[in-house]
């Protein structure tokens, strides 16, 4: 029951929203130690209109917890699937999605996805990956659905702004696309993608207008970093959909363009990109104190790559060393290491990259 002493049983904090990786529920009350115990389970009721399948994989699904401060808590989902999708193979745009398995370590070929695009977004959302935007030759709104079980892809309403070099990130039972390349025009604009009523909304657009930046969620907020304007960017801002939003951030200690984002263990991640050079740069971000930091640096360098996190762990997929590449590693922020895991299939880059999938978990508070 915690050092205090208490004897109280639980409280029925809530819900919240969690991505593979998006990894904290705050709670509205500070707790009067750190010592509290809680609970959290996958939810299997509906949430702000949206009723996610509970677990659509065929790897079992569980949820981890532990503390951080009195008004903090960690989650991480385990088991699951990374994907990589679509991109460029270096003679044609690709439709090519894999299933990346870490407990076996492989890479598995999945149904093509509709339409073959290059620098397009990827996030998940309510049990299902998704795929938005890109360039087929011309700037693409074109929005896909992944359904990983029936292994199928089903077109969905094309995002309003058709764009190509953007970033993607679910947040709180949506998805979202933010910045890019609109038709030769660089753009702020920022959609959101309700999978249920099927539609892109507008929302404000990002203060600095940027094209090839990483894009991730983190404790109720999306976050766009990096990225080009009229050189390479640092910049990165926190999107607040409930206020609709973007603020400044401290900015990233590398500027980069090209590289993959992800969140994980309570911060988000930026990883390799090209600072004029291609680099293995990897920076932690941490909301709270608004700063980021060095972290070893990936092994092989590359920009244009797929970022997801997925079981505990940070993972960089594909990408452009010069050459097209398959290299794929895993990082473990706790160690700070990069390790080499299989290669992808079919190597790419400007691909999209999603973990196992948005959910929503009910948790209950011990000595609250």
């Amino acid at each position: 029951m915690g050092s205090s002493g208490k004897t109280s049983g639980p409280t029925n904090a809530g819900r919240a929203w969690i991505s593979h990786g998006n990894n904290v529920i705050t709670f509205a009350a500070a707790h009067s130690d750190t010592s509290y115990r809680w609970v959290a389970t996958l939810s299997t009721q509906p949430m702000g209109g949206i009723t996610p399948r509970n677990v659509p994989h065929t790897a079992p699904m569980s949820v981890a917890v532990s503390n951080d401060t009195a008004s903090r808590g960690l989650v991480r989902l385990d088991g699951g699937y990374g994907f990589s999708t679509c991109g460029h193979d270096g003679a044609a745009v690709s439709a090519v999605t894999e299933r990346f398995d870490d407990v076996a370590n492989t890479h598995t070929g999945r149904t093509a996805a509709t339409t073959a695009r290059y620098q397009l977004a990827g996030y998940s959302l309510g049990g299902y990956g998704f795929s938005s935007c890109g360039n087929t030759g011309v700037a693409s709104g074109a929005t896909e659905r992944f359904d990983d079980v029936a292994n199928t892809h089903t077109g969905r309403t094309a995002a309003t702004t058709a764009r190509s070099e953007l970033a993607g990130y679910s947040l709180n039972g949506y998805g979202f696309s933010t910045c890019g390349n609109a038709a030769g025009t660089v753009t702020g604009a920022t959609e959101r993608f309700d999978d249920v009523a099927n539609t892109h909304t507008g929302r404000t657009a990002a203060t600095t207008a940027r094209y090839i930046l990483a894009g991730y969620s983190l404790g109720g907020y999306g976050f766009s970093s990096c990225g080009y304007i009229a050189a390479v960017s640092a910049v990165t801002e926190r999107f607040d959909d409930v206020a609709n939003t973007h603020t400044g951030r401290t900015a990233a200690t590398t500027a980069r363009q090209g590289s993959a984002g992800y969140s994980l263990n309570g911060y988000g991640f930026s990883s390799c990109g090209n600072t004029g050079a291609n680099t293995g740069a990897t920076e932690r971000f941490d909301d709270v104190a608004n700063t980021h930091t060095g972290r070893t640096a990936a092994t092989t360098a590359r920009q244009e790559l797929a970022g997801y996190s997925l079981g505990g762990y940070g993972f960089s997929s594909c990408g452009n060393t010069g050459a097209v590449s398959a290299v794929t590693e895993r990082f473990d922020d706790v160690a700070n290491t990069h390790t080499a895991r299989t290669a992808a299939t079919t190597a790419r880059y400007y691909l999209a990259g999603y973990g196992t999938c948005e959910y929503f978990v009910d948790y209950l508070t011990f000595n609250a």
